[in-house]
């Protein structure tokens, strides 16, 4: 149940220097049946109409817009009735209950009625010790109070894990390891998977107050093609997918639960990369409670999306639809690639009557990038929701942040590669040139050649940011960031150079850059470290300090190397002698790609066993 007092109060500590927060204004709540919401101020009478509780905080994000010495009359129209987010704490990144109470506060006033938890096995689950063991996993008690929190803004708290597929690190510990059919898949008809499926699910009913529970059931191609193979022979994987789903079904139906679920297991494995072909003759006779998601990160057309749209609503008409705001590419988002993904199929899901919209918000491999680094995504996306405007990018941004939208979305260059930032660019390049080995180099051939001055230039700009009171620290460890590459990102290059040359001065020099890197990397990893520990738990950071501090061990070796082939205490340095080819497959002839996009670490760090 809502509690406006509690709730304006709590906004007012977040937001409170607008004009809203600094009057004495009487609210009155009326419900209407109409999707319409609408604000009508009269002398010190606030009258919201509205259908929808949560659009109470939408509107009041309006009124910052406004002089409250004179009276005025608001209108706002949802083209979709339920806009809801999704952030992922299963990839290292767990965030402290504090940071995900921050993030509510910005999603009540954007007017987000759907806050979604991504859990896979950070949480606390009856008789099972080791799951999430170690992972920072979340407590029960955590998690009420996510969701008691939640609900004084009326934002439904929906967990979302997995049945399926996704677990992978569950296969460190024994008494899973030998639980799962093939790469991440578990072994369906396991007692093991259904008690497991049974333990969470049963968990979660005592902590969340929604009868909505998302059960992942993803990505898991290759079921039946491991150890179920093995066990009962071949089956057609649709077959195997379609009885486990209805067994979990049964389970989360057991707890009171309706579920949704990603779609993309209801086509064939093509059908994500756009072809048309689908496969669900098993599935004819679906739930009629069950929602199947139809998620799609990279494409930004909106008849593309029309199509897709209705290709699902040819299996069922209880359908949702989820873009993403990416923050999973590095420590920088992409947020202005994610605006035109959001936009395009806000509007494709308008027209087809969809009633939820949901923004994805993934950590793959790691978990880097600050959650409010996306910020301009929601804030676009909310606004284009809610208003029938052109500027869906300036409006009401600043007070929401203290930043120029213009300026807060800096954070993305850099992912530059060339002077003028394309927006249609989608790029890990700042990860990758991070972690491309300094004598290695596979990537070397892919730079620009005036990489290193595009990424001083970008240092230069964000650190003028570095002191708002809200943001500042993510601008100050980007800035951080592309300041130590806009040495590294050609130090490879210039060291093979000097010692196909021979030329012993520059080599010394090169000793000196190393110095001023290594040095620019603990700068950097100090600002890194403060913006991990201010947002999230400590688990996880582990795996920073080892990929971190591999570069600066690598950094060690190297020194160590060009000083003892300058004494003559080696004849050679092996990793220079190989001449570089071309990433692409061109021998000697060099692609400069404009953008790069991987997110694992073990691509970048080296082309060596690394698993």
């Amino acid at each position: 149940m809502i509690n406006l007092n509690k709730s304006i109060n709590e906004l007012k500590n977040e937001f409170g220097e607008n004009s809203f927060f600094k009057v004495n204004t009487i609210i009155k709540v009326i419900n209407t049946s109409s999707n319409e919401c609408f604000y009508n101020k009269f002398k010190n009478e606030l009258i919201i109409k509205t259908n929808d509780s949560s659009m109470i905080f939408r509107l009041i994000y309006e009124t910052f817009n406004y002089d409250f010495s004179k009276d005025f009359y608001i209108k706002l129209t949802k083209k979709i009735e339920k806009l809801s987010i999704m952030v992922d704490m299963a990839r290292n990144n767990v965030l402290k209950v504090d940071t995900i109470k921050k993030l509510i506060r910005y999603l009540a006033i954007m007017g987000y009625s759907k806050f979604k938890i991504y859990l896979e096995d950070v949480f606390d689950v009856i008789d099972e010790p080791y799951f999430g063991y170690l992972r920072g996993k979340y407590k029960k008690e955590e998690l009420i109070e996510v969701v008691n929190y939640a609900s004084i803004f009326d934002i439904e708290v929906i967990p979302c894990i997995q049945t399926l597929a996704h677990l992978n690190c569950l296969q460190f510990f024994c008494m899973y390891r030998w639980n799962f059919d093939i790469d991440d898949i578990l072994l369906v008809d396991s007692d093991i998977t259904i008690r497991l499926i049974n333990n969470m699910i049963k968990t979660l009913k005592d902590i969340f107050k929604t009868d909505v529970i998302n059960i992942g059931m993803d990505e898991a191609h290759h079921l039946g093609r491991g150890k179920y193979l093995d066990k009962y022979g071949y089956e057609d994987r649709f077959k195997i997918f379609a009885h486990h789903l209805n067994k979990v079904l049964e389970i989360a139906k057991k707890y009171g639960f309706k579920c949704e679920m990603w779609s993309d297991m209801f086509f064939d494995s093509t059908y994500y990369s756009g072809e048309d072909t689908k496969k669900h003759n098993y599935l004819k006779d679906i739930d009629k409670d069950l929602t199947l998601i139809y998620w799609d990160y990279n494409a930004n057309d909106v008849n593309y999306f029309d199509k897709k749209i209705k290709q699902h609503l040819e299996i069922t008409k209880n359908i949702s639809v989820a873009g993403g705001a990416w923050k999973r590419l590095g420590h920088a988002p992409n947020n202005t690639y994610s605006i035109v993904n959001l936009k395009n199929f806000i509007e494709a899901s308008y027209k087809n009557k969809v009633k939820e919209f949901m923004i994805t918000c993934w950590g793959d491999n790691g978990g880097e990038a600050s959650i409010f680094s996306i910020l301009p995504s929601l804030s676009y996306a909310s606004n284009f929701n809610f208003l029938e405007i052109k500027d869906c990018r300036n409006h009401l941004f600043y007070e929401l942040s203290t930043l120029k939208f213009d300026d807060f979305i800096k954070l993305d260059y850099v992912n530059k590669t060339r002077e003028e930032f394309n927006k249609d660019d989608l790029n890990s390049l700042s990860r990758i040139y991070l972690y491309n080995d300094l004598l290695l180099g596979v990537y070397d051939t892919c730079v620009n050649d005036n990489q290193s001055t595009i990424y001083k230039n970008v240092s230069i700009e964000l650190a003028n940011f570095k002191e708002n009171n809200k943001f500042g620290y993510i601008f100050d460890t980007l800035s951080k960031l592309a300041d130590l590459l806009s040495i590294k990102v050609d130090l490879g290059i210039k060291l093979r150079k000097a010692y196909k040359d021979k030329n012993e001065d520059e080599l010394k020099h090169m000793i000196n850059l190393l110095n001023e890197l290594d040095n620019k990397i603990d700068i950097f990893y100090d600002s890194f470290y403060e913006q991990w520990n201010k947002e999230s738990k400590s688990n996880g950071f582990d795996v920073q300090d080892l990929r971190i501090g591999g570069i600066k061990q690598r950094i060690k070796t190297v020194k160590r190397k060009i000083n003892d082939y300058l004494d003559n205490k080696i004849t050679n340095i092996e990793e220079l002698e190989e001449d570089l080819l071309d990433f692409y497959g061109q021998v000697d002839n060099y692609f400069k790609p404009i953008s790069i996009v991987d997110s694992r670490y073990r691509h970048m760090c080296s082309v060596n066993v690394n698993d």
